[in-house]
């Protein structure tokens, strides 16, 4: 992985496009030396070099952070979804808000119940049927 790809995206960008730019136009001067007219020149040094998209995406990956670059599209995004309409924006977080909360509700109700609480040393049978700590006055377990 490399690090200057999380921290200096723009550059590395721009790096990428002018190294493009570049191969291309050595191949379409080589083709326009070689007596091809500026535009067929064009064509076919695109058409050799393939998809200049792909290419990027490419590098992309071999540069690492794919997926940390993937998740900060995705939040950005979001982000300026989430400010064009507040009043969406509000329903959302109160349904997700309201969600966390039945969600931890239920979840205590259910642990509620398989653990119940315990007042101090337990001396005699608890619900599960076992014994824990020493008998109360040295008669038979209960």
């Amino acid at each position: 992985m490399n690090w200057k790809a999380l921290f200096r995206r723009k550059q590395l960008e721009q790096e990428l496009e002018e190294e493009i730019n570049s191969h291309l136009a050595v191949d379409v001067q080589q083709r326009i030396e070689r007596g091809e007219s500026l535009r067929n020149a064009r064509e076919k040094a695109l058409k050799d070099f393939g998809n200049v998209a792909l290419v990027k995406d490419s590098t992309r990956d071999a540069w690492g952070f794919r997926l940390l670059d993937e998740i900060r599209q995705d939040l950005l995004y979001a982000g300026r979804l989430l400010t064009r309409n507040p009043a969406s924006t509000i329903v959302i977080v109160l349904t997700i808000a309201l969600g966390i909360g039945a969600n931890t509700a239920a979840y205590n109700v259910v642990y509620a119940a398989i653990h119940p609480p315990s007042n101090g040393p337990v001396t005699h049978r608890d619900l599960s049927g076992t014994t824990h700590g020493a008998r109360s006055s040295g008669g038979p377990p209960s």
